[in-house]
């Protein structure tokens, strides 16, 4: 594979896919209409990633969760922004190859990215510009026919050392591992892995299963995000809008979400 040494010059702008979804996604983006709580959590969330990199000068991390639906898009791309909103350069890849929707969220499209550089189709770097300054984006490419194999391949670890030398932080949103093996093969060029789950609806035994995947193949858990915890007396968990975040960060991860009681 050959890289560019010159990242600045394979920097693209996006192409607008305007959509229903754009319309209703943005607004749970981190900006300026964001309620204080969730900002705020963010926040945390960002400043204890920041003791858990152990000094590396672009620290990786890897975004997954035991279930599809439980949020980790969209957690992926607020710790993204949060990381750009104090100068950071980062960049967000989605390595979601099965089902990829970051692009959706940024109005891009998903072609040129990620599979097609693995796969050898392209040797373009394409990095994409974003609406917000100092975040950068690759799209998850087309879906390709053996995802697993290419981000087990020895051209990702290329990138990935490749991206290091560019940005500040690097995160990657990646299927859920309790569902197919693709987080879990990231573990040697992650920083660590952030588990997310959703309040009511993520299950113990299949999240308690995520954790024993990735340490399984000697992975580090730096934490993990419960979204959807709804806020009594907020106006805005009121119009119907739950979209709350509580962030537990331990020694080597112990604290497991805990059953309903």
């Amino acid at each position: 594979m050959r890289l560019t040494a010159d990242i600045k010059s394979k920097i693209k702008s996006g192409h607008s896919v305007s959509s229903r979804f754009v319309k209703d996604s943005c607004t749970k983006l981190l900006g300026d209409t964001t309620p204080f709580a969730v900002q705020e959590a963010y926040k945390v969330i960002r400043t204890r990633l920041s003791f858990t990199s152990k000094g590396e000068k672009c620290p990786i991390y890897v975004i997954t969760s035991s279930s599809p639906g439980e949020g980790k898009t969209l957690t992926s791309l607020n710790i993204a922004i949060s990381f750009s909103e104090i100068g950071k350069k980062v960049l967000l890849i989605d390595g979601d190859m099965r089902n990829p929707t970051c692009h959706k969220f940024l109005d891009t499209r998903r072609e040129n990215g990620l599979s097609e550089l693995l796969a050898g189709i392209s040797e373009t770097v394409n990095v994409r510009k974003t609406k917000y300054d100092n975040l950068f984006f690759m799209a998850a490419g087309s879906i390709p026919p053996n995802p697993a194999e290419l981000l087990a391949s020895s051209k990702m670890n290329d990138l990935i050392h490749f991206l290091k030398e560019h940005f500040d932080y690097i995160l990657m949103d990646t299927p859920p591992i309790g569902i197919v093996t693709d987080a879990s093969l990231l573990s040697d060029a992650a920083t660590g892995f952030i588990i997310v789950a959703k309040s009511n609806a993520s299950r113990v035994p299949e999240v308690q299963a995520a954790v024993g995947a990735i340490r399984a193949v000697g992975g580090r858990i730096c934490g993990f995000v419960l979204n959807g915890i709804g806020g009594k007396g907020s106006e805005y968990y009121k119009s119907g809008n739950s979209y709350g975040y509580s962030y537990y960060y331990g020694k080597d991860a112990e604290l497991i979400i805990s059953k309903d009681k």
